[in-house]
């Protein structure tokens, strides 16, 4: 899938793969990721895993809306 906003996946424990595009990267506790919006990507945990994603979703996005109270 993909979201309108940048995100950045980080690894606090375990093994997490993000691939995106044609590249996969393995991710370790305290490694982190950054992808700009509109990318492609899917996430998995090699093994029993906490991540944390955040994603930066602008006013106006599709995404926003859910937000909003």
């Amino acid at each position: 899938h993909m979201v309108d906003g940048e995100m950045t996946l980080q690894c606090l424990e375990g093994e997490i793969v993000c691939d995106a595009g044609e590249k996969n990267t393995v991710l370790q506790p305290g490694e982190m990721l950054y992808l700009l919006g509109g990318v492609p990507h899917s996430v998995r945990a090699n093994v029993d895993s906490v991540a944390l994603l955040t994603i930066l979703l602008k006013n106006g996005s599709a995404e926003s809306k859910v937000f909003n109270p």
